[in-house]
Formats: structure tokens, C-alpha cells, sequence
């Protein structure tokens, strides 16, 4: 049985994760996707705490990767890069997932930093509705 948690699995989770940085990214890129510097403050926020959140999750799939090499129960689709060596994939696996979790405490101290310059930002232009739009 997959375990869930909020009535959806990892993998689910992982997907509506992706969905909502697409999302992110293409109202960031509209002139008007943020009206406030308030708003981006929170953004990358938020965005921090999601960095922050993924090496724990790097290293428990790792940990659950590692049972399933143990056990002999991790196979490669034939006529693919890692066929004929399952342990070898496992091992490339360990170790982008090592590399991803030193990289996303980077990436949580960068948006920590740009968060908090910002924690006191406010708006001073004209109310014209047009707050998110040019420079």
C-alpha cells in the first residue's frame, strides 16, 4: 500500500510541486505578477522553506533507495544505460541525490537572503494600478 499524506502520495505531492513553480514562473514573468514588494518577500519566502524542506527528502529517498539495492529488488529496463547494472544506477542515483541536497542548501541560503532584505519592503509609488508594471 503507498502511503499518503493530505489524500495524495509523494509522487502526487512531487507533481503538484513542479505545477506550482510553473505556476510561479509565469506570473513572475508578467508585468504585472507581483503589485508589491510585500508579495515578493513572501514569494521567496516561501520558496526558502521549499528549499530548505528538500534535502530531508533527498536523503529519505536515498535511504529507501539503498533498502531496495540491498535486497536485490531495484531493476533497470532492458536496452537502457543502466540494464545490466541495477547497483550502478542505484549508486549514480545516491549520488545526484547527494549533490541535489548540498545544492538546494545553497539555493535556501540565496533565497533566505533575498527573503529577508526584503522583510520591511513596501511600495511607494503611485496608486494607479499599475504598481507591477515597468521599471
Amino acid at each position: 500500500m503507498t502511503a499518503v499524506f493530505d489524500g495524495r502520495t509523494a509522487t502526487e505531492h512531487a507533481e503538484a510541486a513542479a505545477s506550482a513553480v510553473r505556476a510561479i514562473n509565469h506570473i513572475t514573468g508578467w508585468p504585472a505578477g507581483l503589485t508589491y514588494p510585500s508579495e515578493a518577500y513572501t514569494v521567496l519566502g516561501q520558496l526558502a522553506t521549499v528549499a530548505a524542506r528538500l534535502p530531508q527528502a533527498c536523503e529519505q529517498i536515498a535511504r529507501q533507495l539503498r533498502r531496495w539495492s540491498d535486497a536485490g529488488h531495484v531493476g533497470i529496463d532492458a536496452g537502457t544505460t543502466w540494464a545490466c547494472n541495477p547497483a550502478g544506477a542505484v549508486i549514480d542515483a545516491l549520488a545526484g541525490l547527494d549533490e541535489a541536497a548540498v545544492a538546494a542548501e545553497h539555493l535556501y541560503a540565496g533565497l533566505d537572503q533575498a527573503s529577508a532584505a526584503l522583510c520591511y519592503a513596501h511600495y511607494t509609488g503611485a496608486d494607479d494600478g499599475q504598481r507591477g508594471v515597468g521599471a
